[in-house]
């Protein structure tokens, strides 16, 4: 059996959806909790970056806030660190990557390294790491 990509299952929950409809369709696709302090941003924030930086997402729930931005024109910047996203979570953020072109700073903590992926060229992504005082 085929595993399918969430973009491949978008076209048949999204249906003119708002990204905060999207989001709970995903969490609901998936499993999860929703995470409120996203969807309360969301309603309320006019800024480009959503900070989700500890908030215990999982791949799970990274692949809820996926499915949710992929259609989103607002956000330029994820702040995404110390959510144990590991490499499940990874792809499914770059994969709706793929398809959102306003993002353009995803900023996350892999492996006790924070990791900036700068995403303004598209053809030429670049990846950042900083090793931090006292991380491994």
């Amino acid at each position: 059996m085929r595993a399918f990509s969430f973009l491949e299952i978008l076209p048949n929950i999204m249906k003119d959806l708002s990204t905060e409809e999207l989001y709970l369709q995903g969490c609901q696709l998936v499993g999860v909790v929703p995470v409120r302090y996203f969807l309360r941003n969301l309603a309320e924030s006019g800024s480009a970056t959503i900070n989700l930086n500890h908030h215990g997402l999982g791949p799970l729930g990274a692949k809820a806030l996926a499915i949710a931005l992929v259609t989103d024109m607002h956000t330029t910047t994820l702040e995404l660190a110390d959510n144990s996203l590991l490499a499940e979570g990874a792809r499914y953020l770059m994969e709706m990557l793929r398809a959102n072109f306003t993002i353009h700073n995803l900023v996350s903590l892999f492996y006790c390294s924070p990791v900036v992926i700068n995403l303004s060229t598209r053809g030429k992504q670049s990846i950042n790491f900083w090793r931090l005082p006292g991380s491994l």
